[in-house]
């Protein structure tokens, strides 16, 4: 395997094929990319950065190798939380090498209608998790000031939105965010502005 091949590398991935509860091809794409068999390397660094950018490339669990001493001796953080540990593994684990991912689609994700994910969401309880993470990783890794802010903006939009559905709900969120974090609405602005610029430039920030 590609794993095996590349001993600096402590895990890889593939693409999936999203698929409904009765086996049926959807057309959402988590990935990103075409798949046409390349090879790509993320170094402990590349793939923190792009988690900062809320990419979730290891989205499925069943999509990844990796290797099971490393993983034996990473932070148990993971395993305390209900929606987004895998956010946490997948994090301590890239730090015990590199990062590939095979830009083919060899596995399938069904997707359910009442899956956890989606409860979760609804009860803002995944997004509490995302909080926990951000401030997890702040504490943990060498992050930019830019970094920090457009994250806390990225979860700040996701309190506001989830405010719109459920007033009650996302100002507790608003609030566990500002506990947790110090975010404020300048973070939110920070995240949309660097947004916008990246449209129009084709340039990340």
């Amino acid at each position: 395997s590609i794993l095996e091949a590349t001993p600096e590398a402590v895990m890889a991935h593939v693409g999936s094929v999203q698929i409904d509860e009765e086996g049926k091809q959807l057309e959402r794409d988590f990935d990103g990319w075409e798949p046409d068999g390349s090879l790509h390397r993320d170094s402990p660094e590349q793939y923190l950065y792009k988690a900062m950018r809320h990419r979730d490339t290891l989205y499925n669990a069943s999509k990844v190798l990796f290797r099971r001493m490393a993983a034996e001796g990473i932070d148990k953080t993971y395993a305390r939380m209900r929606y987004c540990g895998d956010g946490i593994f997948w994090l301590e684990l890239s730090r015990w090498g590199d990062v590939l991912e095979l830009r083919l689609k060899l596995n399938c994700f069904r997707q359910h209608t009442q899956r956890v994910t989606m409860r979760s969401d609804r009860s803002g309880e995944r997004l509490r998790e995302q909080i926990d993470i951000a401030r997890y990783i702040e504490e943990r890794y060498p992050l930019s000031w830019m970094e920090r802010h457009r994250r806390r903006g990225q979860l700040y939009k996701e309190c506001s939105r989830l405010r719109r559905r459920e007033p009650e709900l996302g100002a507790r969120c608003l609030g566990y965010l500002r506990e947790q974090l110090g975010a404020t609405r300048r973070d939110f602005l920070l995240e949309r502005l660097t947004k916008i610029l990246g449209q129009l430039t084709g340039r990340r920030y």
